[in-house]
C-alpha cells in the first residue's frame, strides 16, 4: 500500500476532487456533447460587450468605454481587462471544466476545502459540499447566467476558512486564506454578494469579539480583529483597479445620488444617494414564502410555470372552451394571468429549496452544537430573513436603508438569503458530525433526534391544514376579488395540489432519514458509512428537485451560442446606412441589449445604468419626444407601426453640431424640463455656461473624421467663437478634450451631453478616454501584490523558525 505520507494524505482529496468534477459534468451532461448553455443574462451581456470585443480585435487594446448602448458608458461593470491582473489569470486556471459545470465544481470544491479546514470527516465534508452546491438558488443562477454572482458565492467558503483560522484557530496562515478569499470575491465583481458575505463576517466577528473580550480581555480581541482589517484592506488593494473604477462610475450611475429634486410627474423627489425603497424591495421574499426552504411549492413554485393539462384549472378551461362559453383569446389570457405561483414577487425563476435532508440535520446541528455557535448561526439566519423580506417588513427595511452603510446600493433583497444558504449546510454537517463521532447514539443525541422528527411531523400537519383551507392560494397582486367562484375554485384547487407534492416529498425523506438513524443507533453501519448514506440521500433530494428546472433545450450548438441574436430585416435595412447614428427600439426600453448587438443604441441591459440617460428616459424618451431623440442622434426607430418596421428620422442632428445660443439654467430640474422646449439645432442648455448669443456664418462647419470607442477626432472651421454640442455622454472622469493638441475644458450641456466652446478659425478637436483611475489602480494593485508576497515570505520564515526550535 501507499507508504509516502504526503501521497497518503493527498489521495482521498484527489479522489473527492475527481468525484466533484464528474458529478458537475454529469449534472450538466449536454456540455459533454459540445453543447453550450444559453444563459439569458449572458445573452444580454454579449449584446453589451460586442463593441469591446471588436475594439480589442482591431486595436489590441482595452477601450474601457462603449458607445453601442446607453449613449456611452464605461466598461468597468461589463467586461474590462485590467493590466497585470494576476487574479484573472488565476481564475482562468479554476475554470478548466466547460461552463456551467465549472461553477458547480467550484461550489462543491471550495465548501469541501472549508469543511476539511474545520476538521470534519471527509464523508461529512462531501455531504456539506452537496448541500451547499446543489441548493436550488445556486443552480438556478447558473441556468440564467448570473455568473459573477455564482463565482462570488463559490469563493465565500474560502473567506470563512480564513476567518475561522484567524479568530478561532489563531493560525498564522489564516490571514492569507482570508485575503485570498476576499480578493477573489471582489474580483468576481458582484459586490452585492460580497456585501452579504461581509455582513456575515461582521456578525461572526462581533459575537466572537464580545465573548473573547469578556473571557480573555481586550488584547486577545484586538490582534485578530486587526488581522481581519489588514486582510480586508489588502484584498481591496489587490483589486484596486476594479474597485476604484466601480466607485468612480457609481457616482454617475443609477446607484448614485441624483441632481434632480423632482419626479417626472412634478412631485418632489425624495433625496437619496442610492436606490429608492420601491426599487430596492421590488423583489422581496414573502414571509410565509420562506417556507419554500423545505416546501418549495407552498407558493406554487416558479412564476414562469403553467398548470399541467390534468390540473383542475386546465380541465375547467378546456370544458368551458368546448361548450363555447369561453373563446380562445380569453382562455389564453386567463392561462397567462393565472399560474401556479401565488406569491407577491414579480418574477421567480424557481423557489429557494434547501432540501428536506439538509434542513433536518441543520436543525439537529443547531440543537446539538454549542451555545455560541448556535447563537451566531441563528443571528445570521435572522438577519438574512429580515433583509430578504424587504417591503413585507417596511419599517425594518427602511431602518436598514437609512442606517446600514451601502444597503441602499443594492436591489433584489430576496438574494440576501444566500447567507442562510451558507449557514444551513454548515449547521447540517455539525449535526451529522455530532451523530457520527461516537459509537451508537447518546441519550442527548437521541432526544434531539426525537425533537427534530416531531418538528417535521408538525410541519407536515401544518401543510396539510393549510392545503385544506388555512391558505388562501391567492395573491393581492392578482386582483381576484371580482373573479367568479366558478373560476376561483379550480384555480385554488390546482394550487393546493402542489402542496400535497411537498407533503409526500417531506414524508418520504423523513422516513428514509429515520430508517438511516435506526440503522446507526443499532450499530449496523459505521459513522462514516452513515454519512455517505445521508450524503447520497441529500444529493438525490436536491438533484431530483433541481432537475424540474433543467431544460436541455437551453443548450445550443456553438454557432447559436456565439451569435445569440438573429439579425432581422429591420437590422439589415438600418445597417445599409454607413453614417454615424443611433437606433431606438421602444418596445425593449432599457431592458435588452438586442439592438446594441447590431447598432449603436439608446437601450441596453445593465444593473447600473448611466443616471443622466435614465433621467432623460423617465422624463422624455419613454414617450419618444422628438426633440430629445434629435439631440441623441436617433436616426432610426425599430417599431412595428412603420411599414417595414423601421422609422427613419430625417431630423436627427448627427454626432456633432454648432449652436447659436446658450441658455443658462439655474439647476438640473430646469435643464431636464427644458429639453423638449428648445430648438436643439440652434440652442443648448447649460448650468455652467452663461447665456450667450453666438454669431454664425454659413461657412461654419464641424464634422467627425475619426471614431473609436476611446477616441473621437473632429475637424471644425468657424468665423467666430461658437459652441459645439457633441451627441455623446458627458463623463468627465476619463474623457479629456484637446484642441490642436492642447488640453482644454468642456462642459455639460443639454443635461447629459458634452459642449465645447470653439475659438474662431480651423481646429482639430480630440476627445480621448484615458481614465486616471485605471493607472492609479494599477500602481496600487502592484504594491498590494508586493505586500502579499512579503507576507508569504515572513510567514514561511516564522514556520521554519518554529520547526527549528
Amino acid at each position: 500500500m501507499m507508504k509516502h505520507p504526503v501521497l497518503r494524505f493527498l489521495l482521498p482529496h484527489v479522489l473527492v476532487t475527481v468525484l466533484f468534477a464528474l458529478i458537475s459534468l454529469l449534472y450538466f451532461y449536454p456540455v459533454l456533447t459540445n453543447k453550450y448553455l444559453e444563459q439569458s443574462d449572458i445573452v444580454q451581456y454579449k449584446g453589451m460587450q460586442r463593441q469591446i470585443l471588436e475594439h480589442r480585435a482591431e486595436f489590441d487594446e482595452e477601450p474601457y468605454w462603449i458607445d453601442n448602448a446607453f449613449v456611452g458608458m464605461p466598461t468597468y461593470q461589463i467586461t474590462a481587462h485590467y493590466p497585470y491582473d494576476l487574479l484573472r489569470y488565476l481564475e482562468t486556471a479554476f475554470f478548466f471544466l466547460p461552463r456551467p459545470a465549472d461553477m458547480l465544481f467550484l461550489y462543491l470544491f471550495f465548501f469541501y476545502v472549508f469543511a476539511q479546514s474545520r476538521r470534519f470527516s471527509k464523508p461529512v465534508s462531501v455531504l456539506g459540499a452537496f448541500a451547499y452546491g446543489f441548493s436550488s438558488y445556486y443552480i438556478i443562477i447558473l441556468m440564467v447566467g448570473h455568473n459573477t454572482k455564482a463565482m462570488t458565492l463559490a469563493y465565500a467558503p474560502l473567506v470563512f476558512l480564513g476567518l475561522f483560522q484567524v479568530l478561532i484557530d489563531r493560525k498564522k496562515w489564516g490571514i492569507l486564506w482570508l485575503t485570498f478569499g476576499l480578493a477573489l470575491q471582489l474580483h468576481a465583481n458582484h459586490l452585492q454578494m460580497t456585501y452579504y458575505t461581509l455582513v456575515m463576517v461582521f456578525i461572526i466577528t462581533l459575537m466572537w469579539g464580545v465573548h473573547t473580550w469578556y473571557k480573555r480581555g481586550i488584547l486577545h480581541t484586538l490582534k485578530p480583529v486587526s488581522i481581519l482589517l489588514i486582510s480586508g484592506l489588502l484584498a481591496l488593494i489587490l483589486n484596486a483597479q476594479s474597485v476604484l473604477a466601480t466607485l468612480d462610475y457609481t457616482k454617475f450611475s443609477t446607484r448614485g445620488a441624483s441632481e434632480l429634486t423632482i419626479n417626472p410627474d412634478g412631485t418632489d423627489k425624495i433625496a437619496s444617494d442610492g436606490l429608492s425603497f420601491e426599487y430596492i424591495t421590488s423583489y422581496s421574499y414573502g414571509i410565509m414564502e420562506s417556507i419554500t426552504f423545505i416546501s418549495p411549492n407552498i407558493m406554487g413554485g416558479s412564476s414562469s410555470e403553467s398548470f399541467a393539462d390534468e390540473s383542475p384549472f386546465m380541465k375547467f378551461i378546456k370544458v368551458k372552451m368546448s361548450d363555447g362559453s369561453l373563446d380562445y383569446d380569453t382562455a389564453i389570457g386567463l392561462l397567462r394571468q393565472f399560474r401556479p405561483y401565488w406569491g407577491d414577487q414579480p418574477f421567480v425563476a424557481a423557489p429557494v429549496y434547501l432540501g428536506v435532508v439538509v434542513l433536518f440535520f441543520a436543525v439537529l446541528g443547531l440543537v446539538l452544537t454549542n451555545k455560541n455557535t448556535r447563537i451566531v448561526l441563528l443571528s445570521i439566519i435572522a438577519v438574512s430573513l429580515l433583509f430578504s423580506w424587504g417591503k413585507n417588513t417596511p419599517e425594518i427595511t427602511q431602518f436598514f436603508i437609512d442606517y446600514l452603510p451601502l444597503y441602499n446600493k443594492f436591489r433584489a433583497v430576496s438574494s440576501a438569503q444566500i447567507m442562510i444558504m451558507l449557514c444551513v449546510p454548515y449547521a447540517a454537517i455539525l449535526g451529522i458530525q455530532h451523530l457520527t463521532q461516537e459509537k451508537g447514539m447518546s441519550r442527548k443525541n437521541l432526544l434531539a433526534v426525537y425533537g427534530v422528527v416531531s418538528t417535521f411531523i408538525v410541519l407536515i400537519l401544518f401543510l396539510i391544514v393549510g392545503a385544506n383551507g388555512f391558505f388562501s392560494f391567492t395573491s393581492t397582486s392578482e386582483g381576484l376579488s371580482n373573479l367568479p367562484n366558478v373560476l376561483l375554485e379550480p384555480l385554488q384547487l390546482s394550487r393546493k395540489l402542489f402542496i400535497w407534492e411537498d407533503v409526500w416529498r417531506i414524508l418520504t425523506y423523513l422516513i428514509l432519514i429515520v430508517l438511516a438513524l435506526l440503522v446507526l443507533r443499532r450499530n449496523l453501519v459505521s459513522g462514516p458509512l452513515f454519512a455517505v448514506i445521508i450524503a447520497i440521500t441529500c444529493l438525490v433530494d436536491l438533484w431530483q428537485y433541481n432537475r424540474l428546472f433543467f431544460d436541455t433545450e437551453q443548450f445550443k450548438g456553438k454557432y447559436q451560442f456565439e451569435y445569440p441574436f438573429d439579425k432581422t430585416s429591420q437590422d439589415k435595412i438600418i445597417q445599409k446606412d454607413k453614417s454615424t447614428y443611433r437606433v431606438f427600439e421602444p418596445r425593449l426600453g432599457f431592458s435588452s441589449s438586442r439592438s446594441a448587438y447590431f447598432h449603436n443604441s439608446l437601450g441596453g441591459y445593465h444593473g447600473a445604468k448611466p443616471a443622466l440617460l435614465q433621467d432623460v428616459y423617465d422624463f422624455h424618451l419613454y414617450k419618444q419626444d422628438s426633440a430629445v431623440l434629435d439631440m441623441l442622434n436617433v436616426k432610426f426607430i425599430i417599431d412595428d407601426q412603420y411599414a417595414d418596421g423601421v422609422g427613419k428620422r430625417q431630423s436627427s442632428l448627427g454626432p456633432v453640431w454648432l449652436v447659436d445660443e446658450v441658455i443658462q439654467v439655474a439647476n438640473a430640474n430646469e435643464a431636464i424640463l427644458q429639453l423638449n422646449q428648445i430648438d436643439h439645432k440652434i440652442q443648448a442648455i447649460s448650468q455652467t455656461l452663461k447665456s450667450t448669443l453666438y454669431t454664425s456664418s454659413p461657412n461654419d462647419k464641424i464634422s467627425l473624421i475619426e471614431k473609436r470607442n476611446n477616441f473621437l477626432r473632429y475637424s471644425v472651421s468657424t468665423t467666430h467663437e461658437r459652441l459645439a454640442v457633441f451627441s455623446d455622454m458627458y463623463y468627465p472622469n476619463g474623457w479629456s478634450l484637446f484642441i490642436d493638441g492642447e488640453l482644454q475644458s468642456y462642459h455639460k450641456v443639454n443635461y447629459m451631453l458634452r459642449g465645447v466652446v470653439v475659438p474662431p478659425g480651423k481646429h482639430e478637436i480630440e476627445f480621448v478616454f484615458k481614465p486616471t483611475v485605471i493607472r492609479n489602480g494599477t500602481l496600487l494593485m502592484a504594491s498590494g501584490w508586493l505586500l502579499f508576497l512579503v507576507m508569504i515570505v515572513m510567514l514561511m520564515r516564522k514556520q521554519k523558525d518554529s520547526k527549528l526550535e
